[in-house]
């Protein structure tokens, strides 16, 4: 069986599409507000007879599970192919054209070096100190399942290993695995010394590494060396951990995010498996939106020395912006107020029990926020310092998109302050122009691309054909505008069904879309308004068509052609409906 219909056969459109957003049944169908485009009401429809799906708002697209995916993730079929192949059990030939591209070649680089890496950590007898390291750690028992790796100190033995394998040297070095010689012939190994973790895409495609130092000495480069972007790592886009973590994120309702490996895998083999790590970065926008597929609730690790500021209070305030509910784990402190463990791997190897107190008793980020900048300041009579702790908690607040939320917030910092509401709202934006905002937003369209006339009614038409005797004798097949649409309407006249014909999925999911809440008279009533519409700017068209060909026949002298437009002309504007000039 071919490869694309093998896979089609194993995955259902519906279960698919459900991992990215959560869908609706609309009578034989499903609907959802689009992945692809911001909109408040839903037009992103999914037939699952027909395995498509349709967005009938701002994009006007649609497709099955491979155009989905290729959409979603911003890859090309070939990729798209890979994925789906990999999640329905489907091997694939890479000799095969459809699964042969850059990227492709560069992940099968990639894996290799990967499998090459694990090996040499198990078997090498250099690999002792990153051994010992991992069981220092505490993660030698997720060797096997992380595919940890040791990468060699000498110059290029992962570049001829990958060499001897067939690949091309300009394959390796776009997947970041070697660095081209500035002089010279040749390249050498961008990771050497150092333990190996793979970094998987969604998918579990090694993407990428992180490569850990062994031996901090002058020289050796930073603790931490990642792979460079490439095609197929892009660091704005990869969660670590969320292949492995997605479906107990789902399970358990939220996600703990925590800032590096170490920290991860501490977490997950504390039986915490709904992790996942920003590596020591800010969280993109595009990575809070993949995560927020599987949960609309994350817990934030701080780290000791991560009290503001940094990396993390910037992840949190894209979250927050993206309407996620945030919360904050807290890690123990002496009675002093100083840590007594400077990360969640600490915390773990430590004292376990302190760290699934702190993960239960996490705290809204806003109650987290308000306690260290507000609270401090509630008997204050320094106007500067209240300014100063009001500008401070009101710049996460403005962040927020819910009005309720801005309001609770605004009446406790007011309270706890002795500042007037009023005032407040004033510093974050008045209440008239979050109103006044509000009421704009709901006058502007709602991206919904309405399809024009002609499809409108063969939408009614496929969805209900009893309705055809009603318009019959005001529409032509030949007042349609494309040969497709005009097959459509002569098969519902003379056979009373289209289903034989192609191109009418789009209708069938319109009608769905549009009029499945309107009863039979509704319907009714709409299809002849519709098609008397349409007859008459069919008539309008034709008319002034007709008075530019008698003008020219004029022009040319040619009498028998002014009286046939002549004739035709008459005959239109006497058929009883309404011509506006």
């Amino acid at each position: 069986m071919d490869p694309v219909e093998e896979i089609k056969s194993r995955i259902d459109i519906v279960d698919l599409l459900r991992e990215y957003m959560p869908l609706q049944q609309a009578g034989a169908n499903y609907r959802a507000r689009c992945p692809f485009h911001q909109e408040k009401t839903p037009s992103f429809m999914v037939s699952q007879p027909k395995q498509i799906w349709y967005c009938f708002g701002g994009c006007n697209d649609g497709g099955d599970i491979f155009k989905f995916v290729m959409k979603q993730e911003g890859v090309d079929f070939a990729e798209s192919l890979r994925i789906l192949a990999q999640r329905a059990g489907v091997q694939l030939q890479h000799q095969d054209p459809n699964v042969s591209s850059r990227k492709t070649r560069i992940l099968d680089v990639l894996d290799h070096a990967a499998h090459a890496y694990a090996a040499s950590l198990k078997k090498s007898p250099r690999a002792e100190l990153a051994r010992r390291y991992t069981q220092e750690r505490g993660i030698g028992e997720l060797i096997d399942d992380f595919l940890l790796g040791y990468s060699p100190s000498d110059g290029d033995v992962m570049a001829q290993y990958l060499l001897s394998k067939k690949f091309a040297l300009q394959d390796i070095i776009d997947a970041g695995l070697a660095v081209k010689r500035e002089r010279g012939y040749g390249s050498y190994d961008r990771f050497r010394g150092r333990l190996m973790i793979p970094i998987h895409d969604l998918y579990g495609h090694v993407v990428g590494f992180g490569g850990r130092i062994l031996e901090e000495k002058e020289g050796s480069g930073s603790k931490y060396l990642n792979s460079p972007q490439t095609l197929a790592y892009d660091k704005s886009h990869i969660v670590f951990g969320l292949d492995r973590a997605k479906q107990e994120i789902r399970k358990q309702g939220f996600c703990i995010l925590v800032e590096g490996y170490m920290d991860f895998f501490a977490v997950y083999q504390s039986g915490m498996q709904n992790v996942v790590a920003s590596s020591g970065t800010a969280l993109t926008a595009d990575q809070v939106r993949i995560i927020k597929r599987f949960t609309t609730t994350f817990l934030f690790a701080f780290d000791a020395d991560a009290a503001g500021g940094n990396a993390t209070v910037r992840g949190i305030e894209i979250a927050l912006s993206e309407g996620i509910r945030v919360k904050v784990i807290q890690l123990p402190r002496e009675a002093n107020g100083m840590p007594l463990y400077k990360d969640p791997d600490e915390c773990i190897r430590k004292d376990p029990q302190a760290w699934r107190r702190a993960v239960q008793d996490a705290k809204g980020f806003l109650d987290f926020h308000f306690e260290r900048v507000i609270v401090p300041c509630s008997r204050s009579r320094d106007p500067y310092e209240k300014q100063k702790a009001v500008r401070a908690f009101f710049s996460v607040l403005r962040i927020v998109p819910e009005r309720i939320t801005k309001d609770h917030w605004i009446k406790i910092v007011a309270h706890t302050l002795d500042i007037s509401e009023s005032v407040l709202w004033e510093e974050i934006g008045s209440r008239q122009d979050d109103i006044a905002q509000r009421a704009k937003e709901q006058k502007q369209p709602s991206g919904v691309s309405t399809p024009n006339r002609e499809e409108a009614i063969l939408s009614l038409l496929v969805a209900d054909p009893t309705l055809v005797d009603s318009i019959r004798l005001i529409i032509d097949p030949e007042m349609f505008s494309n040969e497709v649409y005009r097959s459509v309407c002569a098969a519902l006249y003379k056979e009373g069904s289209v289903h034989h014909l192609n191109g009418v999925d789009r209708l069938t999911m319109y009608a769905e879309y549009a009029y499945s809440t309107l009863d039979e008279q509704e319907r009714k009533r709409t299809l002849s308004l519709l098609a008397v519409q349409m007859r008459e700017q069919a008539l309008k068209s034709r008319i002034q068509e007709l008075r530019a060909l008698m003008e020219s026949a004029e022009r040319s002298g040619d009498k028998e052609a002014v009286d046939k437009y002549a004739q035709e002309f008459s005959n239109l504007v006497t058929t009883g409906y309404t011509i506006k000039e």
